[in-house]
């Protein structure tokens, strides 16, 4: 990725390695291939491709086009055992910005 006065490629890599991450647990858990494409936002940022990648990039303010880059299309079926092991993992986890004080006694 080229910015004003540098190139970063870390953030690449990291939705590359997050993205093959997510495919292998999605794949034991489901016991189907499921195939995961790289995304990356960078809000605020004006988005010019100059050439194809296996990674998606926007600025955030269009996530519908991220539908454009789907070449496939999950069953039904496959949606369901995709979402309840994505569900189980997500919901596990307590919210930290409304935690309740410990009152002293």
């Amino acid at each position: 990725m080229k910015f004003p006065g540098w190139c970063e490629n870390k953030p690449i890599e990291q939705a590359k390695r997050q993205a093959s991450w997510l495919s292998e647990w999605l794949i034991k858990a489901v016991g189907e291939n499921v195939r995961v494409k790289p995304v990356l936002a960078i809000p605020g940022w004006f988005i010019k491709l100059e050439q194809t990648s296996d990674v998606f990039v926007f600025n955030g303010k269009n996530p519908q086009n991220m539908m454009k880059c789907n070449k496939g299309v999950l069953s039904d079926v496959l949606i369901k055992k995709i979402s309840n092991p994505i569900e189980g993992r997500c919901r596990n986890v307590a919210p930290l910005a409304y935690k309740k004080e410990e009152t002293k006694q």
